[in-house]
């Protein structure tokens, strides 16, 4: 593809913020010998260099393609293992931004010059991301949006390939999981056919639970304590869940420790998180979750009744991983990398639509982070700013489901955007 308009410029915006990013993480690493905090894949690759077992010795609280990258990470030196993370984490972003540039914009917004405007809004990044070497969001992200790219032509290779990388993303961090049965619908509407959904769907499933398996046999109870995790963990004070509880009267707030999410509470390398509890806690969270659940099933009654374009599965994905990050009990400010790629993809019919997505989608960037590196603190986020967030969310939702509502679905064999070659 030949360099377009604002190509050398988006280029040059993302190394000089990145760059940046990277020399403030060395320069901080190198003041603190080599080493900021232990961050949890940084506690999991000391510990497997010691001949620690996971989940047998140590509780872990990712899914298992952190443990595998902190398996890999066990054979640098120790002094070594947090400028590779940095670095790595680097290379994804750069490999979302290359990936980004493949698809060309439509109207309203290039999606790499798009991907470099909303990361600029997200400064935390730009220290805590790279300084500590803890947080790898931008992996997973980079997965997803690989997947979704490949599904843009009709190829039977490419949706292979899309299937393996949407079971990296969910192997990595178990939010795309939520993208995955329109990635299935898509395939299968597009096919023709509900053996190509029963196929993929099995290919997708053996992909994410055959490594999950292998894993059992170092320690079971370890493996599926470590999925228990995530429904055990307390009310996040930045969730949704978390402001509703605190708008009904709880002020109930303290430091959770991670290990108490694990039964046998072995060491997990994990920092907590601030917590919140009051009368209404677990009303809230009923309720938040009856929204997903509700939501998320009208959105596959949908896109299985309506033939989904790849622009329209886009938009879709980015609605649900929204609503995830609206709706569950636990929310960090990180968070926000999941929806950066998606944005930068996100094309309609429509400029101002398209434009006020991403609007919306930056200031949801903004609003969570820009705080949080005022304080120099994740997690105390202020009532206010939980408030204007949840709006924002509302707000995209909304406008998503607008744009989708009101354009009529064309056919797979139909869409301009496929090749038919």
């Amino acid at each position: 593809m030949m360099w377009r308009k604002g190509d050398v410029v988006a280029w040059l915006a993302f190394f000089a913020t990145r760059g940046a990013a990277v020399a403030i993480a060395l320069l901080l690493l190198s003041r603190h010998g080599g080493t900021i905090s232990p961050s949890p894949w940084g506690g999991y690759a000391e510990a497997i260099r010691h001949g620690l077992v996971p989940y047998r010795d140590f509780d872990v609280l990712y899914p298992p393609g952190l443990l595998a990258l902190s398996a890999i990470g066990s054979w640098l030196p120790a002094s070594a293992f947090h400028t590779a993370v940095i670095l790595v984490v680097f290379a994804s972003e750069v490999a979302t931004l290359a990936i980004l540039r493949q698809v060309p914009g439509i109207g309203a917004l290039d999606p790499a010059r798009a991907y470099v405007l909303v990361v600029a809004l997200a400064p935390l990044q730009l220290i805590v991301l790279y300084g500590f070497g803890a947080f790898y969001d931008p992996l997973p992200a980079c997965a997803l949006c690989f997947s979704l790219y490949l599904l843009r032509e009709d190829n039977d290779r490419q949706e292979l390939l899309a299937l393996v990388f949407l079971a990296m993303a969910i192997l990595l961090k178990t939010y795309p999981v939520v993208v995955a049965p329109f990635v299935l619908i898509y395939v299968a509407r597009r096919r023709g056919s509900r053996w190509a959904l029963a196929k993929a769907g099995a290919t997708l499933a053996a992909l994410v639970v055959v490594p999950t398996l292998v894993l059992c046999a170092l320690d079971a109870h370890g493996v599926l304590d470590s999925y228990r995790y995530l429904g055990r963990r307390a009310v996040e004070w930045e969730s949704t869940p978390g402001l509703l509880t605190y708008l009904a009267g709880g002020r109930s707030i303290w430091l959770w420790p991670d290990s108490e999410g694990f039964t046998r509470h072995l060491s997990n390398f994990g920092w907590g998180f601030v917590a919140i509890a009051g009368p209404s806690e677990q009303l809230a969270v009923r309720a938040t979750t009856a929204v997903f659940i509700g939501g998320m099933l009208c959105a596959i009654f949908l896109a299985w009744r309506r033939s989904l374009t790849w622009s329209e599965l886009v938009r879709v994905a980015l609605a649900v991983v929204v609503l995830l990050m609206g709706t569950s009990r636990v929310f960090s400010p990180l968070y926000v990398t999941w929806l950066f790629p998606l944005l930068a993809l996100t094309q309609t019919d429509s400029r101002r639509s398209t434009r006020w997505i991403f609007v919306l989608g930056a200031g949801i960037g903004a609003l969570t982070t820009v705080p949080a590196l005022l304080k120099l603190h994740i997690g105390t986020a202020s009532v206010g700013t939980l408030v204007g967030r949840s709006v924002l969310m509302l707000a995209l939702l909304a406008l998503i489901g607008w744009t989708l509502w009101r354009t009529p679905s064309l056919r797979p064999t139909e869409s301009p955007e496929r090749s038919h070659s």
